[in-house]
């Protein structure tokens, strides 16, 4: 596990970069090829991995703009098989939660020593994606890992 010592207060960029820097690490520990900015239908993932079945999960990790998350998680979606929201622990509205939960989207929690706490929801798996989309996705995660 990735311990991170944080103050609440630091800027959201740093903060933000925790939790890119602990899903990175946990996924790299359970064997998942794993890049960081990877391009996708004009957009840019903030991790995008492939686990040992083959699948494609996108992650972006937000502090507070969760209603941009799910605007890019719903274009990521296109080509990943699952996708998630990766925050910290923290009071999120239910209009929000209920808006993820619409969307298929899973929400993963870090604490702020950069632990995974839990998922709150699981992604669906999607089934309509775009072929060529997936093909280049996974040619630019495979580039680097």
């Amino acid at each position: 596990m990735v311990k991170f010592i944080t103050n609440m207060k630091t800027n959201s960029k740093y903060r933000e970069g925790i939790l890119v820097e602990s899903m990175v690490h946990y996924l790299k520990e359970k064997g998942y090829f794993v890049k960081e900015n990877v391009p996708n239908l004009n957009r840019c993932a903030d991790i995008a991995a492939i686990n040992q079945k083959g699948e494609i999960i996108v992650f972006e990790c937000k502090i507070n703009d969760y209603k941009k998350a799910i605007q890019q998680l719903k274009t990521h979606r296109l080509c990943a098989d699952h996708v998630y929201i990766v925050t910290f622990h923290k009071k999120i509205s239910i209009r929000i939660l209920n808006e993820i939960n619409e969307n298929g989207i899973g929400l993963i929690f870090i604490d702020n020593k950069g632990n995974i706490d839990y998922k709150e929801f699981c992604s669906n798996i999607f089934i309509n994606k775009w072929n060529k989309g997936q093909e280049l996705l996974k040619k630019y995660i495979k580039e680097v890992a």
